[in-house]
């Protein structure tokens, strides 16, 4: 077994996790730890700008979320039964 000074352990999985301290004396102590899996995202908020008189110029611009710590990156996520490869130029509309 191999033992470490650094009391940080990172870089974890969700699962169960036993940690063993061993003291000046080599006498050892195990004991399991569960890390937890969070649940992620539950819901967003987002605003919408329309586009002018057919131009392809509205926008989304995401708001806030819900069960995170951290929202990081954005994605809007377009079917693929759409054409087109990118967002640019997309014409005013519900993106289906």
């Amino acid at each position: 077994m191999n033992f470490q000074e650094s009391d940080l352990f990172t870089g974890l999985a969700a699962g169960e996790y036993t940690i063993t301290v061993k003291d000046a004396r080599g006498c050892t102590f195990a004991q399991k730890f569960n890390v937890t899996n969070t649940g992620g995202p539950t819901a967003v908020t987002a605003t919408t700008q329309a586009a002018s008189c057919q131009n392809n110029d509205g926008s989304i611009t995401v708001g806030t979320a819900t069960g995170v710590l951290e929202l990081i990156p954005t994605q809007l996520t377009v079917p693929t039964s759409r054409s087109r490869k990118t967002l640019q130029d997309w014409p005013p509309g519900t993106i289906s």
